[in-house]
This record gives structure tokens, C-alpha cells and sequence, in this order.
């Protein structure tokens, strides 16, 4: 089966197939349609995409990532969410510190759960690529307050992400 790399550089080259197909079917304009930013950010959540299934393998190297970006991943999503920030903005001085002990918290958490997935199992499924969009449409529309359509658009960038991984890996299952 391939490895990191070959995820990785497939997820980079399939990108701009993913980009153009997009245009193509949504009948935008790729050049009005997005800023920079969200190319970059859409380009990330592809690539991030084509290797994410195999963080349930013990010699995965995004595993090891996780474990330290994760918590950025909490702090940033709840300092976004307006809802969690004012509970946390709640305690006064210890307001910073709550917010990042419990993003940290949540994210070794999360990092220990997937220690508990069997390796080519539902992470290597069609339902963890819808799953992995629409956590990503929720992120980015309701936790940076992002419009539908940008949304959307990154959404799909990270879905066919995780579908140019299932491919490679010839493990296509619902």
C-alpha cells in the first residue's frame, strides 16, 4: 500500500484536477470566486485529505502530528465560537488559561482515541470522508463565520481529499 509520500504527492497533484473540476461543475468563477487565503487553506485541507485515513496506523507519521496540532486546532475553533469564548470569557484573568488547558485537553484526548481505531477500518470509508467534510463546512462556517460558498468549497477540497486516499489505497468502502 502507499505511504506517506506517495499520499501526500498524490494529494498535491490531484489538487488542481479537484480545483478545476469544482469550477467546472459549480459553474463559478475560479478567478471571483475564492481569495487566495481559502486556495491556500482549500489546498491544505486536500492534501491533509489524501493521508488523514491512515492516522489510525501506529507508524503513521500524521499521528504523531496530531498530538500537537489538534490543540491548536480546539483553541482557535473554540476562541472562533462565540458561544464557548463568552463561557471562558466568564472566569477573568484565568480566561486564556482555561480555554487553552481545555483545548489541550480535548486534543490529547482525541490523540488517545484514535489508538483505539483498527487500522484500514472506518477511517478508510466514504462515511469518514463526508464525516471529515462536514466537520470542516461547520469550522468553517460557524466557527470563523465563513459564507456558504467558501464553506462549501473547502468542505468538498477536504472530502475528495480523503477520496484520492481511498483510491490509492484500492479500499473504497461506504
Amino acid at each position: 500500500m502507499p505511504g506517506i509520500r506517495v499520499h501526500l504527492l498524490m494529494g498535491s497533484l490531484f489538487y488542481p484536477v479537484f480545483y478545476i473540476s469544482y469550477f467546472l461543475f459549480s459553474k463559478m468563477d475560479p478567478i471571483a470566486a475564492f481569495g487566495i487565503n481559502t486556495v491556500i487553506v482549500s489546498y491544505v485541507l486536500f492534501v491533509m485529505g489524501s493521508d488523514i485515513p491512515d492516522i489510525d496506523a501506529d507508524f503513521a507519521p500524521i499521528r504523531y502530528f496530531t498530538h500537537s496540532f489538534l490543540p491548536v486546532v480546539f483553541i482557535y475553533s473554540f476562541y472562533n465560537t462565540k458561544a464557548i469564548r463568552d463561557f471562558f470569557m466568564k472566569f477573568g484573568v484565568l480566561s486564556w488559561s482555561l480555554l487553552i488547558t481545555s483545548s489541550i485537553l480535548f486534543g490529547l484526548m482525541t490523540g488517545y482515541f484514535l489508538k483505539l481505531l483498527k487500522h484500514r477500518g472506518f477511517l478508510h470509508t466514504i462515511r469518514f470522508a463526508l464525516i471529515y467534510g462536514v466537520v470542516i463546512f461547520i469550522v468553517a462556517k460557524y466557527g470563523t463565520a465563513l459564507e456558504n460558498s467558501t464553506s462549501m468549497f473547502l468542505s468538498f477540497s477536504g472530502f475528495f481529499g480523503v477520496i484520492v486516499h481511498l483510491i490509492l489505497d484500492k479500499e473504497i468502502k461506504f
